[in-house]
């Protein structure tokens, strides 16, 4: 079976004109994981304590891993994630509303559960332990699945999603053991709609005892009404 690499380079075999930045000499160049901030969370507030979204800040997953990580899973890079000299996952806005609203779509998971079946509040305070942890983000495919070139068009945003699906669909094993490689004690789910219930369906059954939060894309405005509490 072809690892998630090689799919992706196969169809930029396919694409006539130029591929971009993401891809050099037809190879695809990958965009590395990256802790974009250390946080704290207390009974009062949940806060950076650290601060490297900017692209010249990034640390890569080995920094400060002592400490538990929170794991945000987004799909995979497009063209800004490759405009600095070295790819960095979530540049413009996406980047930018993680910075903005991910403290407090966290602060409401811990604070403000959602009812269970019965009608009740549970308190995921009880699970979300207060401390200090990391936060890395991570593309579930760590290649440009666009291929370089604008989604405006109907046609082009089809294909980079076709590419992404065959990516997960055939590259299912090589994802999980990469999420398992950052040994997560928390795992956002904030792919769109369109693959979010795939996506959760496997994290559910490859990491049950995990926490698992799942949110909207951060590119999207609905991203600030916070991350639901996956049971």
């Amino acid at each position: 079976m072809m690892s998630i690499k090689e799919i992706v380079r196969n169809s930029a075999k396919k694409k006539s004109g130029s591929l971009g930045k993401g891809f050099l000499n037809g190879e695809p160049i990958i965009c590395p994981d990256e802790v974009v901030a250390i946080l704290e969370i207390t009974k009062e507030k949940c806060v950076f304590t650290d601060d490297f979204f900017g692209a010249n800040n990034r640390k890569d997953t080995s920094y400060k891993n002592e400490l538990p990580t929170i794991v945000l899973l987004l799909e995979s890079p497009h063209i800004r994630e490759y405009n600095s000299i070295k790819p960095h996952p979530a540049m413009g806005k996406t980047g930018e509303n993680i910075k903005k609203y991910f403290l407090n779509n966290l602060f409401k998971a811990v604070y403000i559960s959602d009812l269970n079946q019965e009608g009740a509040y549970l308190q995921a305070s009880s699970k979300i332990a207060f401390q200090k942890y990391r936060l890395i983000l991570s593309n579930l495919v760590p290649y440009q699945c666009s291929l370089g070139i604008s989604l405006e068009e109907t046609k082009n945003k089809e294909g980079k999603d076709d590419l992404l699906k065959k990516c997960i669909d055939e590259g299912k094993d090589e994802i999980i053991q990469q999420i398992a490689n950052l040994n997560p004690t928390i795992i956002i789910n904030c792919c769109t709609k369109d693959i979010k219930n795939d996506i959760q369906n496997m994290l559910n059954k490859a990491f049950p005892d995990k926490i698992r939060l799942e949110g909207c894309h951060p590119s999207s405005g609905f991203f600030a009404s916070g991350f639901a509490i996956v049971r």
